[in-house]
């Protein structure tokens, strides 16, 4: 019934919807700039409730969107981690006889990254969390004909979403962060809002776009967790080539204020 409950309220909550204007403004920056447009709220008497986000974009070449099926390097979702005394070793999470520091060095598909990055000076293995750890199927050996399951320690990849935004909820006169992931999880499996949007326009790619992306968040969980509360949100993009726009901050909002329904 928990768990029931937790998808219902968080997980997998994020859809998209677009309404854009392609125009030719004149020698943008490559780098995507975003503005603030709009919020707007829809109560809905049965299922999820709709909390919709309107911001304007801008961008020199284009290059805004992921499709889909773009699950490979440099767009994978997460990294294996390798610990230091062998390339290959991976770290498990119940595993042991590992040598820190850890490596980030092979992504989702089991293939080398061009580069490794450090992941961590220690071994800082937790308890089971979604964001720490992913359960994978697979061969344990070249030469193995059937697979194993195991769960690994794992380095999210911020690249593989193109949207990220957080709320921060008032409270005492401060804002305070809303950490969806644990509202209704105690190890962090509840999901948060970051999401991709998909290409606006494949056939001008390369060649300056502005417009209004329209980006609608859903989940049972708004009304019981905002209330009456005062709440904002920040935002920002990120382009093909892995540029962050600018960092936009809505004003002060209430649920009540900006329900349209």
């Amino acid at each position: 019934m928990k768990n029931r409950l937790l998808k219902s309220l968080v997980l997998g909550v994020v859809v998209m919807g677009l309404a854009w204007a392609c125009q030719p403004p004149d020698e943008l920056p490559i780098i995507p700039k975003i503005s603030y447009n709009r919020v707007e709220f829809f109560d809905e008497a049965t299922g999820s409730d709709s909390l919709i986000l309107y911001i304007n974009f801008e961008d020199g070449d284009g290059d805004i969107g992921l499709r889909g099926s773009e699950e490979n390097y440099p767009y994978n979702k997460y990294n294996f981690i390798i610990d230091s005394s062998n390339p290959r070793k991976f770290v498990f999470i119940g595993g042991d006889n590992y040598t820190p520091p850890f490596y980030s060095a092979f992504d989702e598909n089991f293939n080398r990254l061009p580069q490794q990055t450090l992941f961590s000076e220690t071994d800082i293995r937790r308890p089971y969390n979604c964001e720490q750890y992913e359960e994978v199927e697979y061969f344990p050996s070249q030469t193995a004909t059937t697979t194993k399951i195991d769960t690994f320690l794992v380095a999210r990849n911020p690249n593989n979403q193109n949207i990220f935004v957080d709320f921060y909820r008032k409270v005492n006169g401060n804002y305070e962060f809303l950490d969806w992931a644990n509202v209704f999880s105690s190890n962090g499996c509840g999901g948060n809002f970051n999401a991709r949007f998909p290409i606006f326009d494949t056939d001008n790619l390369g060649k300056s776009l502005s417009g209004t992306l329209r980006y609608s968040m859903l989940s049972a969980g708004f009304g019981i967790v905002l209330k009456k509360d005062t709440f904002k949100l920040k935002v920002y993009i990120k382009d093909r080539a892995l540029h962050d726009s600018n960092v936009i901050e809505t004003p002060d909002l209430t649920l009540d204020n900006i329900t349209l329904n």
